[in-house]
């Protein structure tokens, strides 16, 4: 997660009565010369310790907004930064609103049969790991097995791709009917696009959750 502008800036805006919106992306890190051992790239084993830690240090990154006087909280994420936004939402009752974009929830279609999946399909059946194992551990991480804590299911946006073929909107459509008061919106696009994000924020700003024009 990346910050700009100055900390008396920043502190003015956490301050403010505005709902903060915490933004989840994964970045192209290796482009930009900087280690992947720690982020969402191969090796494959590392997601599951990548992921428990993204959770812990969100939730640090939380505790210290609110030290700084924010109040209100929402959450967009992106692919697996929805992921993560899902998670959280277990853990969190108190979180404001939640717009989930592509979330992974179906991880062995995911990496068994997305298209874009061949290097780590690779890894796997070098490491003798099937799909059937995957499988069995999915209701450790995945979203369609963590509730949302309190009534954030209300104030949650789900959007599928209409071409996505990384997260189906099959699937999507499952996470919506498991958290009732969810909304579940569909957008001519595949997994990577720019579709996705202004739709959500006019959603979240046509219920209130967010106000136009301010951050």
């Amino acid at each position: 997660m990346r910050a700009t502008g100055s900390g008396r800036d920043a502190l003015t805006h956490l301050a403010g009565t505005q709902p903060l919106c915490i933004c989840l992306f994964i970045t192209r890190a290796a482009r930009a010369g900087i280690s992947t051992a720690s982020s969402a790239s191969p090796p494959i084993s590392s997601l599951p310790v990548t992921l428990r830690q993204s959770v812990v240090e969100i939730r640090q990154l939380l505790v210290w907004l609110r030290g700084q006087g924010a109040t209100k909280f929402g959450l967009l994420g992106s692919s697996y930064g929805g992921w993560l936004a899902a998670l959280l939402a277990s853990l969190e009752p108190d979180l404001h609103f939640l717009a989930l974009l592509a979330p992974l929830v179906n991880l062995g279609h995911a990496l068994y049969e997305g298209p874009t999946s061949w290097t780590i399909r690779n890894q796997l059946a070098r490491a003798g790991l099937d799909r059937a194992l995957v499988d069995s551990h999915a209701h450790l991480s995945s979203p369609l097995c963590a509730p949302p804590a309190g009534r954030i299911a209300e104030r949650t946006l789900i959007v599928a791709g209409l071409f996505d073929h990384i997260v189906r909107l099959a699937d999507l459509a499952v996470l919506h009917e498991s958290w009732p008061g969810s909304e579940l919106l569909t957008v001519p696009q595949a997994h990577f696009g720019y579709a996705m994000i202004p739709q959500a924020v006019t959603w979240l700003c046509t219920r209130g959750l967010l106000t136009p024009g301010h951050p």
